[in-house]
């Protein structure tokens, strides 16, 4: 929540220590000592909290899912409702850099009076090729205003990832939404038909 400009930092590895024992070491044991030592007190508070439910996007719970398209949803609006706007931002491949993306001012802009957002997605259909993947994933969001009115939107969310097997040199990217379709439409349209058309499919 306190970072406030590009790029989002993610939880990551800080360092890591890992000592021989013996073959008919219990591992419990073994696990039980693992972490003891001045740099690892015990009892500190874990911010933010482990993910507590992966369908859950509220802002009481903390989802940074980058695994599959419709995780990288799930953590984009789930980064939307707890305010994490930088963290939304990285969801998106290049942005700042792509004219899908507007520079992060704007983007954060955009949702000013965006108090909540719910989500349902549709079948999700893949393409691959020369070491690419694409995703593309159907959409219905209900937002909530901050004034308490409801908005309903539909659209497609397409994405993208260089095969992991291939990409040899760091930084790794990781799947990411490489553009999106979305528009408003009357709550009482057919959600069922808008999520089978959404994508073209």
């Amino acid at each position: 929540a306190i970072q406030g400009v590009p790029p989002f930092v993610p939880l990551s590895l800080e360092k890591g220590v890992a000592k021989v024992v013996a073959d008919k070491t219990e591992a419990t044991n073994a696990l039980s000592n693992a972490c003891s030592g001045p740099d690892t007190p015990p009892g500190n508070p874990i911010i933010p909290a482990p993910t507590t439910n992966p369908n859950d996007i509220s802002r009481n719970n903390y989802l940074d899912d980058r695994s599959g398209p419709v995780e990288v949803l799930y953590s984009l609006f789930n980064a939307i409702n707890r305010k994490e706007y930088v963290r939304a931002y990285s969801y998106w491949e290049n942005a700042g850099t792509s004219s899908q993306v507007p520079p992060f001012d704007q983007f954060q802009q955009g949702y000013a009076n965006t108090e909540s957002v719910e989500i349902t997605t549709g079948k999700v259909n893949s393409d691959a090729g020369a070491g690419q993947i694409y995703y593309s994933v159907p959409v219905i969001l209900k937002a909530q205003t901050t004034g308490g009115a409801s908005q309903t939107f539909a659209g497609c969310y397409r994405f993208h990832l260089a095969n992991p097997g291939i990409q040899a040199q760091p930084p790794f990217l990781p799947l990411a939404i490489q553009s999106a379709n979305v528009k408003q439409v009357a709550s009482s349209a057919d959600l069922t038909s808008l999520l089978d058309q959404a994508c073209g499919s």
